[in-house]
């Protein structure tokens, strides 16, 4: 069930967090993935990727599964999820 809560939580899952991300017009994908490393490192579902150089990779996440780590690239998350139609 905590794998579910860091997905779906209405104030800080993943979702709500795209979302959130999206509202701001100079919202990116590595300022999403940067609030994903703030607000989700605690949730032992969570996992913080980092780069070879020993900092936080801004461009990818990793998700624990019931079946295994699974590790996200957040390129494109902030374009696909925009809703144009107000724009």
């Amino acid at each position: 069930m905590k794998c579910v809560e860091l997905i779906d939580s209405a104030k800080s899952g993943l979702f709500a967090l795209l979302d959130e991300e999206c509202l701001f017009p100079k919202g990116t994908d590595s300022s999403y993935c940067e609030k994903l490393n703030k607000q989700c490192d605690k949730n032992q579902h969570f996992k913080k990727l980092e780069q070879a150089r020993g900092g936080p990779n801004l461009s990818k996440f990793g998700v624990v599964h019931y079946a295994g780590d699974v590790t996200y690239s957040t390129e494109g998350f902030i374009d696909k999820n925009r809703d144009t139609l107000f724009q």
